[in-house]
């Protein structure tokens, strides 16, 4: 397992984390609720172990809606964000910024999401026909 960063199309500096399966057969990106984080609730840990001991990458990474209040980076700038903050329909920028980072793993991309991260799933695949 090993921390990433990455980008929203906005320029909002994400952090995350990514564990590589060894046959790469999919990568798994998933989305927690808001006022989450990706680490915090148990079952992430034990998918980060679980998927890639099936091959399978899994990646789970902070959205804008993360905790309540939070500080981050967008385009070098400090900006609060966090569920206090959020503005549920940026979160889609989100998403598109994590599937772009995935997409250079070369493995098919599988979304999933707990709690308001389903949501927020359905509303990127919705705008995004091409996942």
């Amino acid at each position: 397992m090993k921390l990433i960063s990455l980008d929203a199309p906005d320029g909002l500096r994400l952090k995350g984390f990514l564990s590589l399966g060894q046959s790469n057969l999919a990568t798994i990106i998933h989305i927690h609720g808001n006022s989450g984080n990706f680490y915090e609730n148990d079952f992430i840990r034990t998918m980060a172990e679980m998927y890639p001991a099936a091959g399978i990458n899994f990646m789970c990474v902070n959205n804008r809606g993360h905790d309540v209040i939070a500080e981050a980076y967008r385009n070098g700038k400090l900006v609060y964000i966090g569920g206090a903050y959020g503005e549920p329909e940026q979160c889609i920028w989100d998403i598109e910024g994590a599937v772009t980072f995935a997409k250079k793993l070369g493995a098919p991309i599988i979304l999933q999401g707990h709690s308001f991260g389903c949501n927020t799933t359905l509303a990127y695949l919705l705008k995004n026909s091409n996942m």
